[in-house]
């Protein structure tokens, strides 16, 4: 099963866009996953960890108030 770490790098979806894992931070059993274009550093993502025996996911957040909290526990754990 797969293990994301500080500094992976991958592909997110069909864009070939490469990203870079930031910080993984965990909060009311959610694992947010911070991750930055490696071209774009304005480009920033966080997707929900999701994993199980068989399988992994990285599932978007819900909305704009989800991305807002999850930014704001990345932004008090880098500071």
């Amino acid at each position: 099963m797969m293990e994301l770490t500080k500094g992976d790098l991958l592909i997110l979806d069909e864009t070939e866009i490469v990203y870079g894992v930031i910080e993984k931070t965990e909060y009311n059993n959610n694992t947010y996953v911070l991750f930055v274009n490696i071209d774009n550093p304005e480009d920033v993502l966080i997707r929900i960890e999701k994993r199980d025996e068989a399988k992994f996911a990285l599932n978007p957040l819900k909305d704009v108030e989800e991305f807002d909290y999850a930014l704001k526990l990345f932004s008090e754990k880098l500071n």
